[in-house]
């Protein structure tokens, strides 16, 4: 298990961004916009699992239209699973593995080589805790 503290970075069309520099390479994380807390925490805490770790959370989904219809849910914790999808020049780019951006409750991290430890898990667990 890997576990940083990122800080916000920047704010797009549809998503904030947190980044944690390791080194050179930054681990940046994407979120849409609709599963944030209306107020968007300076500081998220990231927990990533390969896959088999024992210690791996469970995952548990909300989607657009229940964030929507209940918003108490943008407090609640992501988990989501990525796989592995490109080396880029200091990181692994890893995707949802929903295509649905309703579903989607993560864009697509940019992971530091070296927080991997030189390997490239094909399925990743992502946790996500807000700054309280």
């Amino acid at each position: 298990m890997i576990m940083k503290v990122c800080t916000f970075r920047k704010e797009t069309e549809n998503k904030y961004r947190w980044d944690y520099m390791e080194g050179k390479a930054p681990l940046e994380i994407y979120i849409p916009k609709w599963r944030v807390p209306a107020i968007y925490p300076q500081q998220i805490f990231v927990k990533i699992f390969d896959s088999n770790d024992s210690h791996c959370p469970d995952i548990t989904l909300h989607n657009k239209k229940e964030v929507k219809a209940n918003p108490r849910l943008r407090l609640v914790p992501i988990t989501a699973e990525v796989t592995y999808k490109d080396d880029m020049t200091l990181t692994a780019r890893y995707d949802p593995i929903f295509e649905d951006n309703d579903v989607r409750e993560i864009g697509s991290p940019y992971i530091p080589f070296v927080l991997l430890g030189g390997s490239r898990p094909k399925l990743l667990v992502i946790e996500i805790n807000w700054e309280t």
